[in-house]
């Protein structure tokens, strides 16, 4: 082989090796978990908060004007949730989840249900927090 072949040949491995060990490797990022920066806007927290929390399983607790806790009891799970403002960015994190059906013996908790409370959550929030900055403006 050639001096270019073999050197082809050498970056196509380290290329396949990279492919296959990068997403090994990597933090997934959850998409619940994106910061929303509200820039100059301001907004009342506690209202975005009641009327995003209105029509779903989820209980709003307020610990100050900063900061909310979102409970959900649903299928077999406890999720908590914190709900901040500082800076006028309003971040989520997950407080705790745990599987409550399956007795003494759980081993893995089930991510999917969740999560998939958890971005739906965040949808509500994102869309209630849209309509108060367009109400302001206008």
């Amino acid at each position: 082989m050639s001096k270019v072949a073999d050197k082809l040949l050498q970056l196509s491995i380290l290329m396949v090796v990279f492919l296959i060990a990068a997403p090994v490797t990597a933090k997934p990022i959850h998409p619940y978990a994106d910061p929303i920066a509200l820039g100059d806007q301001t907004v009342d927290l506690g209202v975005v908060l009641t009327s995003a929390f209105e029509n779903t399983p989820w209980t709003l607790t307020r610990e100050d004007d900063a900061h909310y806790l979102g409970n959900l009891s649903s299928r077999g799970f406890e999720v908590q949730v914190r709900i901040s403002m500082v800076d006028n960015v309003l971040t989520m994190t997950l407080d705790s989840a745990t599987e409550t059906g399956c007795a003494d013996n759980c081993q893995d908790l089930d991510e999917t249900p969740v999560l998939r409370w958890l971005v739906s959550l965040r949808r509500n929030i994102t869309f209630k927090l849209t309509e108060q900055v367009r109400n302001n403006l206008q």
